[in-house]
C-alpha cells in the first residue's frame, strides 16, 4: 500500500508516507507553523513520484489546534478531490494508542494537552493488536483530569504529551513527542470500508462547555 499521511493537530508538523516500500518521514521542529511548512515538506516528500500511485491520503482530525486541524483537513481534502484520492481519517488521542508498545488486554489512558489548562483524553483497550475505543475522545479541565487520574487503581498505560500531574504505582507512563509508529499501524488498517471522500471528511473539534470554564 502507497500512502501519505499528515498530522497538523498538534503542536509539531508530522507526516508519514510509504511509497513503492520506501518509507516517507517529515518532522518540523519549529512549533505552529503548519501554514507555512506543509505545502512544502509534501513537495519535497513527494518529488519524482507518482500521485496516481497513491492509494489513500491519512489525516488527524484531531482533537488539537483548531488552526491546525482545520489546515490538515482542508489540504487533504484538497488532494483528494484533485488526485482522487479517498481519505483515511483517524482522532489524536487513538494515535497516541498506536503509538506505544502493549499488549492485548491493556488499557490506555490517552491524554493529550489542550489550551487553557484543558486536557483531552480517550480510553482505549487492547484486543490483539487493535485498540478498542473504550471512552471516547473528551476535554477536561484540569483540574477534572487530576480527579479522573485519582480514581484509577487498575494497572494501565498512560500515553501523554505532557507531564502528568499525578504519578502512581499503577501508572505506566510513555511522554508522545513523534508520531511516526503509531500512524504506521493506523495506515496499515485503511481499506476501501473505512475511508472517506473529500465531501464526507470532517474535523474533530472538542471544546469545554463555557459554563464550566467560567466555574
Amino acid at each position: 500500500m502507497n500512502y501519505i499521511c499528515i498530522d497538523t493537530a498538534r503542536e509539531r508538523l508530522e507526516i508519514v508516507g510509504r511509497y513503492e516500500g520506501e518509507e516517507l518521514y517529515h518532522f518540523d521542529l519549529s512549533s505552529l507553523r503548519h501554514s507555512v511548512t506543509l505545502m512544502p515538506a509534501i513537495q519535497k516528500l513527494m518529488q519524482g513520484k507518482d500521485w496516481g500511485l497513491i492509494d489513500y491520503i491519512g489525516v488527524n482530525r484531531g482533537p488539537g489546534s483548531f488552526t491546525g486541524i482545520r489546515i490538515g483537513v482542508t489540504t487533504v481534502k484538497v488532494f483528494s478531490y484533485i488526485k482522487n484520492i479517498k481519505i483515511f481519517p483517524f482522532n489524536s488521542l487513538e494515535m497516541f494508542a498506536y503509538n506505544i508498545y502493549s499488549v492485548s488486554g491493556e488499557t490506555i489512558v490517552c491524554a493529550q494537552a489542550s489550551g487553557n489548562s484543558q486536557v483531552y483524553i480517550a480510553v482505549y483497550e487492547n484486543q490483539n493488536n487493535t485498540q478498542k475505543e473504550i471512552l471516547s475522545p473528551k476535554v477536561l479541565t484540569k483540574q477534572e483530569f487530576e480527579a479522573f487520574l485519582g480514581l484509577i487503581d487498575e494497572p494501565v498505560l498512560i500515553a501523554a504529551d505532557f507531564d502528568l500531574p499525578i504519578k502512581k504505582d499503577n501508572f505506566k507512563i510513555q511522554l508522545i513527542e513523534r508520531c511516526k509508529t503509531g500512524i504506521q499501524k493506523l495506515m496499515s488498517q485503511a481499506t476501501e470500508q473505512n475511508t472517506v471522500d473529500s465531501y464526507h471528511l470532517e474535523p474533530l473539534y472538542i471544546q469545554v462547555p463555557q459554563a464550566q470554564k467560567d466555574l
